[in-house]
């Protein structure tokens, strides 16, 4: 079987002085359980090459903090999330009675829902079974915070915390309401569609965003490629 090659990708390394590390420039191949198992994409090799390497597929890719899956599943993400989240706390219990209740709480905040606030819009939503990950690491720093066992949503808030499921939401909300408000300091490659409505209703006044939705299925090779300092991906459809 020949291989696939993709000249603009070499063309746009050359015009911008930027070389492929072939160390780092892999393919991921993109689809769903289903498809990759009727398919048996499992066993395929797609032979693709950029600048007359050959690159290697792999089913998992960490890119700027973010563990993509080849069946885009966040299972591999949350679970290095929370390991990451519960590495903090065993450090931090040492400091439990000799910090104040400000300084343990800003600590928290800052070094460990930090994590779990980080791009959560891409991961956006989550599976429940995952979402109780992700919440139980709320819980374990609260009972860091206030000084016991925290088992319950009364404590969280407490603190001035809103729990997993809802701080998702709000800040999914916030997300909206920059993209509708703040045009200027809104990316130009994410696009709001805002839904028209093709009758005079009272509801005519309110905004309401179209959720994009895909039919069908299609498979997309991932070239992911690193250059010194830097990390850059290409979708190829």
């Amino acid at each position: 079987m020949g291989s696939w090659r993709f000249p603009t990708l070499r063309a746009w390394s050359k015009e911008s002085t930027l070389g492929f590390n072939n160390d780092k420039t892999k393919v991921m191949m993109l689809s769903t359980p289903q498809m990759s198992r009727v398919h048996h994409l499992d066993e395929y090799d797609p032979n693709i090459a950029v600048s007359g390497y050959k690159r290697e597929r792999i089913k998992s890719y960490k890119m700027l903090g973010i563990h993509i899956n080849e069946h885009l599943k966040w299972d591999d993400h949350i679970k290095h999330t929370v390991s990451g989240c519960y590495a903090s706390p065993s450090v931090l219990r040492k400091l439990k009675y000799l910090a104040k209740y400000e300084l343990r709480k800003q600590l928290v905040e800052t070094l460990i829902l930090s994590k779990l606030d980080y791009a959560d819009l891409v991961f956006y939503p989550l599976r429940q079974f995952l979402l109780r990950h992700l919440q139980r690491v709320q819980f374990a720093v609260a009972s860091f915070v206030l000084v016991h066992y925290v088992k319950n949503f009364r404590d969280v808030l407490k603190i001035g915390w809103l729990p997993i499921n809802e701080t998702r939401d709000l800040n999914l909300l916030k997300s909206c309401f920059k993209a509708l408000h703040n045009a200027e300091t809104w990316p130009d490659y994410i696009n709001i569609i805002k839904q028209e409505c093709p009758k005079e209703l009272r509801s005519s006044n309110s905004i309401r965003l179209v959720v994009p939705t895909e039919s069908g299925s299609s498979l997309i090779f991932l070239c992911l490629s690193a250059v010194p300092a830097f990390s850059y991906g290409y979708g190829i459809f």
